[in-house]
């Protein structure tokens, strides 16, 4: 996934506004192979971010998710070198 882009809404090329991907529930159960209430419970349990609420949809920022899962890579690792 890429860095938000720019993004022009006023007409005025100096005057910029960060759009950043959004990714719904079923993409984030799908990406991480986990069921809806499974990561429901992740999220009541505080081990996963709190997603945005569009009215009721639920959406994560695409950004968020990476570092997420960057950090459960990081702490994968960190716990196979003190083994």
């Amino acid at each position: 996934m890429s860095e938000p882009q720019p993004c022009d809404v006023s007409g005025d090329p100096t005057e910029t506004v960060r759009v950043e991907r959004l990714i719904d529930r079923r993409t984030v159960c799908e990406l991480l192979d986990v069921s809806g209430e499974a990561l429901r419970r992740w999220i009541a349990a505080g081990k996963f971010p709190k997603p945005l609420m569009l009215g009721n949809l639920q959406r994560w920022r695409a950004s968020e998710y990476n570092r997420w899962l960057a950090e459960r890579a990081t702490e994968q690792t960190t716990r196979r070198r003190l083994r």
